[in-house]
């Protein structure tokens, strides 16, 4: 089974390939940067062990997928229903931006929006309009942080979500396995690949930043630092314009991109370094294969197309990134923590200084389309790169 990978390409778009293929043995970058330690190091590894809720949860999933949605006419809305509305939100008698929306479709009980704002409909019939009072957790965004709101909500429509039967006969139709047993075992295992997968990658970008901080550094190239500083500056605005508001409100008044961007840059110098010296390079067989194997994967017309809006460039280097990760993997020791063990020591997991409603609320977007965000994040933020190479620990 290949491994997968999610490459942040955003990232890796920010540090743009100025030296073009990485060729073996050249490292046009070496006056600026100076290796340190980046073998023989010992890096945090964090572990999920799938449970039995984590399968089943997977296979609700599933079934909601192929679910059909009967629409409701003799009953108020309950948990469960999908319900297509229309909101305005008003602070202090005024409309504020991203707080009305027209025919949006909402699961409640999903978290999508704020819980009070979710649970007041409940019970609404389709035709009823009513006013709904919400009071943003202390910490939201920075503009909203706090403050009551109150929203003028329409039902137009509810709808029952009917899931299929799940039983034998339905993982035999639709995943080919005889009894449920023989399926759950299998989901059981593709999720625990899924897990251990990005674990290890997250440990090995870990010990890429673990390269950065060890090297040393004598400036760096202008031309890549301002077409970076250019790149994470378009990025960042149209991410912001996704989410329909300004970026310095999302990024907050703190937020400093000269910082992104060096150590955007000092992440690139070290990987072409690191390339160089174990001569580590990316053929042509490698670059159109993967070419070969992800324009139709993300939409393309045409090859020539992903091309366009992927340059040669820099995906050479998404692919010079892998290998040195892959490479950073299998020459340093990974030092397994289990995710709740982890978590549960963490000091920004102090039970004490946090309040369990507002540790729910905080991560939900009350005036964002979930599904636009998690396009943006699609679109501007992930690639995926398939890879047989193994990750030994």
């Amino acid at each position: 089974m290949k491994k997968k990978y999610v490459i942040p390409f955003a990232v890796l778009l920010s540090v743009a390939s100025l030296a073009g293929c990485g060729k073996k043995d050249e490292n046009p970058y070496s006056k600026y940067v100076t290796l340190g330690d980046y073998t023989g190091m010992t890096i945090d590894r964090i572990v999920t062990t799938i449970s039995d809720d984590d399968v089943q949860n997977e296979i609700q999933n599933d079934l909601y997928a192929d679910a059909d949605f009967k629409e409701v006419t003799d009953r108020g809305a309950k948990e469960g229903d999908t319900v297509n509305i229309d909101y305005t939100g008003t602070i202090n008698g005024k409309e504020f931006e991203g707080g009305s929306d027209t025919d949006y479709d909402l699961e409640l009980g999903s978290g999508t929006f704020l819980d009070d704002f979710e649970a007041g409909i409940v019970g609404m019939k389709t035709g009823d309009t009513k006013d709904i009072t919400v009071t943003f957790p202390d910490e939201y965004d920075g503009t909203l942080d706090g403050q009551t709101a109150v929203f003028s909500v329409t039902v137009n429509s509810i709808s029952e979500v009917i899931l299929p039967d799940y039983n034998d006969a339905y993982v035999k139709e639709n995943y080919g396995f005889d009894t449920t047993a023989d399926f759950e075992a299998s989901v059981k295992e593709d999720l625990q690949s899924q897990y251990d997968d990005d674990a290890t990658y997250t440990a090995c970008s870990d010990a890429l930043s673990m390269a950065v901080d060890n090297a040393t550094f004598d400036g760096y190239p202008e031309d890549m630092y301002n077409t970076v500083k250019e790149q994470m500056e378009s990025e960042n605005q149209a991410f912001a314009d996704q989410l329909g508001i300004e970026w310095t409100d999302l990024a907050g008044d703190d937020y400093d991109i000269e910082d992104d961007v060096l150590n955007s840059v000092h992440e690139e110098l070290v990987v072409y370094a690191i390339a160089a010296k174990e001569k580590l390079e990316v053929t042509d067989d490698e670059f159109n294969t993967f070419v070969d194997d992800n324009w139709e994967l993300y939409e393309y017309d045409t090859k020539e197309d992903f091309l366009n809006d992927n340059s040669e460039e820099d995906l050479r280097y998404s692919l010079l990134y892998q290998k040195v990760l892959d490479f950073l993997g299998e020459n340093n020791t990974f030092n397994d923590i289990d995710e709740d063990e982890y978590y549960t020591d963490e000091d920004f997991l102090d039970e004490a200084s946090m309040d369990p409603e507002d540790e729910s609320d905080a991560g939900l977007e009350l005036e964002t389309d979930v599904d636009d965000t998690g396009a943006a994040f699609e679109d501007i933020s992930e690639i995926t790169a398939e890879t047989e190479s193994e990750t030994n620990a």
